[in-house]
């Protein structure tokens, strides 16, 4: 959402890996990203991207797209689902932060917390915590049961599990789970998908993800 292709070099060989890569450290983390601001500091790209999507994607989507009314909207906003994986999962932890009452309900696949660990404090410290708990927002943590071996390199020096990108991933998915239990928000978590690390567990993220949300539609606001 809200790139266009050549942004990433998107053609017809493909996506390139590096220049994609680059877009999501530049437009996700909530602190610059060294190898694009160095210095650190907070992420204003990041701020402009999670302030689009609740201005305007969501109001593009529901009017346009959807053909959803004003009176509708209010309905839709107690069953919105957002979902999001590693660094994406961190853009719907910022969406909470910034518009609390947006999203009804988070799915969060290995949210990259660890790479930027004050975002927990952020998290500590808002008061937006405590409206979507008080709004009954409810929230589930993921990862990859493979995750939990990090990065361990064989003795060929060569990484184990290819698809992990750090040591603490599951530990800071943890931490993030009892801050936001300390908000009283209903979080569920941290499961796990057997035999996934942190770059296969995006598909069955999805799945569940979309189950979950058709589940909280059918039932209607009032037993999400």
């Amino acid at each position: 959402v809200g790139h266009a292709a050549e942004h990433f070099s998107l053609d017809e060989d493909g996506f390139s890996s590096s220049e994609l890569r680059s877009v999501r450290r530049r437009d996700f983390p909530p602190f610059n990203h060294p190898e694009i601001v160095p210095g650190g500091g907070d992420n204003l790209s990041a701020q402009r991207f999670v302030e689009g999507l609740v201005a305007e994607v969501l109001p593009f989507v529901e009017d346009k797209v959807l053909k959803k009314t004003r009176a509708t909207s209010d309905v839709l906003g107690e069953q919105r689902c957002i979902i999001g994986a590693s660094y994406s999962a961190v853009v719907a932890l910022q969406v909470m932060l910034h518009s609390p009452q947006s999203f009804k309900h988070l799915m969060l696949g290995s949210p990259s917390v660890c790479f930027d660990m004050p975002l927990l404090e952020a998290l500590r410290t808002s008061q937006a915590c405590k409206v979507a708990g008080e709004s009954g927002t409810s929230l589930s943590i993921w990862v990859g049961e493979k995750e939990k071996q990090g990065k361990r390199v064989g003795p060929d020096g060569s990484q184990l599990i290819p698809g992990n990108v750090h040591d603490r991933m599951v530990e800071g998915c943890v931490e993030l789970l009892g801050v936001l239990r300390e908000w009283k928000i209903a979080v569920t978590g941290v499961h796990e998908f057997p035999g996934e690390d942190h770059g296969t567990m995006k598909l069955p993220l999805i799945s569940r993800g979309l189950m979950t949300f058709a589940v909280a539609s059918a039932c209607g606001p009032s037993n999400t």
